[in-house]
C-alpha cells in the first residue's frame, strides 16, 4: 500500500490538523481493509431431498395382509405387506411329501423290503387312493360352482392343484409298491439318490419363495406412497411402497466455477430452513459435481438459469424427521 500525505505550504497551524485528519481517514481506510471478507464463505440455496426406495415383490399373487400406510414410520427388515401362499404351501407340501417317499425308497432299495414293508405300502397306496378320489369328486363340485358363478376363479384353482397333489401322492405310492417286491440293482439305487436330491432342490427352491411373499422394508424411514390395496394382485416389478429415509438428508445447491475451487468434500456448513428460522442445521459436503451444467430451472430468474454452476451436495442429520423432501434451504460454507 503506497500512501502519501500532501500538507506543504500550509500554515502551521493548519498542516498539523490537516496531518490528524488525514491520519483519523487512514485508519479507518486500513480498518476497512481488515474487516471480515464476503470471499470468506459462500451462500447458496437450494432445496432438500431424500432417498427414495421402491418396494415391489418378487413374485406374483393376490395381496393377503397390508401392514403398514402412508406416513407410516419402518424399520430395516420390518414387514409391509404378505402376499397369499396358498399355491405355494401346496407345493411345499407336495415337494416334501417327495423327499419322504424318496428317502423311504432309497432306505429300502439299501437294506431291502420287508414283508411288513411291503404292507405298509399297500396300505398307503389304498390311503392315496381314496384321498384322489374324494379330491376329484371335490373337484367336479368346485368347477360346477365355478360355472355358475358362486366360487372365484382362486378357489377353482385350489381344487385343482389339490387334486394333482392327490394324483401324485397314488402315483408315488404305486411306484412304491412296485419296487418293493423286487430286488434293487445299482443304477436304481443311483437313480433314487437323484430322485431324493431333486426333491430336495425343489423343496428349497419353494421354501425360498415363499419367504419371498413377505415384503420387507430394506431401509428405515417413512412410507411415502403405497399405491396398492388389499386384495390386489401384485407382480414383479410393480411398486408396491415408496420409502423415504428421512435421517439423514441430502441439501442440493449450485456454486460457481469460481467458488467450487472452495469447496471439498468433508466440509462443514450451516443449513438454515424457513420453517425454523432460528435454529442452525449442520452439515457436511458429500458430493462435488466434476462437470457443469447450466443452473436448474427450477432457480427463480431467468438471468441466473444460464450460468454455469456445480452441483453440490451436503448430508444433515435429521434425527427429528422435521427436514421434510422440497423445503427450501440456504446453506453458507465456510471456504478453505
Amino acid at each position: 500500500m503506497n500512501t502519501r500525505l500532501f500538507y506543504r505550504n500550509l500554515p502551521v497551524g493548519r498542516k498539523t490538523h490537516h496531518m490528524r485528519n488525514s491520519i483519523l481517514i487512514l485508519a479507518i481506510w486500513i480498518g476497512g481493509c481488515s474487516s471480515p471478507d464476503s470471499t470468506q464463505t459462500i451462500e447458496a440455496s437450494g432445496t432438500i431431498e431424500t432417498t427414495e426406495v421402491r418396494v415391489s415383490t418378487q413374485i406374483s399373487g393376490q395381496i393377503d395382509r397390508l401392514l403398514v400406510d402412508e406416513g407410516d414410520t419402518v424399520g430395516v427388515g420390518d414387514t409391509l405387506a404378505i402376499i397369499d401362499q396358498t399355491q405355494l404351501k401346496l407345493q411345499q407340501q407336495q415337494l416334501q411329501a417327495d423327499i419322504d417317499l424318496a428317502e423311504a425308497q432309497l432306505r429300502m432299495l439299501l437294506n431291502g423290503a420287508r414283508v411288513e414293508d411291503i404292507q405298509q405300502a399297500q396300505e398307503q397306496l389304498k390311503q392315496a387312493e381314496a384321498h384322489l378320489k374324494l379330491m376329484q369328486e371335490n373337484l367336479r363340485r368346485i368347477t360346477e360352482l365355478f360355472e355358475s358363478g358362486s366360487v372365484s376363479q382362486q378357489q377353482k384353482d385350489d381344487a385343482e392343484t389339490r387334486f394333482q397333489v392327490a394324483q401324485a401322492q397314488r402315483d408315488a405310492a404305486q411306484q412304491t409298491v412296485k419296487k418293493l417286491q423286487r430286488f434293487a440293482r445299482p443304477e436304481e439305487i443311483e437313480a433314487a439318490q437323484a430322485q431324493l436330491a431333486k426333491a430336495k432342490a425343489g423343496k428349497a427352491l419353494i421354501d425360498h419363495r415363499i419367504s419371498e411373499a413377505f415384503i420387507t422394508a430394506p431401509l428405515a424411514g417413512v412410507v411415502t406412497h403405497r399405491p396398492v390395496e388389499m386384495g390386489e394382485v401384485a407382480t414383479p416389478g410393480l411398486p408396491l411402497f415408496t420409502i423415504s429415509e428421512l435421517d439423514p438428508v441430502e441439501v442440493v445447491v449450485f456454486v460457481t466455477g469460481k467458488e467450487v475451487g472452495r469447496v471439498r468434500l468433508g466440509q462443514q456448513a450451516v443449513v438454515h430452513i424457513d420453517s425454523y428460522p432460528h435454529r442452525a442445521f449442520e452439515g457436511q459436503v458429500t458430493f462435488i459435481a466434476s462437470q457443469a451444467e447450466f443452473t436448474p430451472k427450477t432457480i427463480q430468474t431467468a438471468a441466473e438459469r444460464v450460468k454455469l454452476v456445480y452441483e453440490v451436495r451436503l448430508r444433515v442429520a435429521n434425527p427429528e424427521g422435521i427436514l421434510k423432501p422440497g423445503m427450501p434451504a440456504d446453506v453458507v460454507l465456510h471456504a478453505l
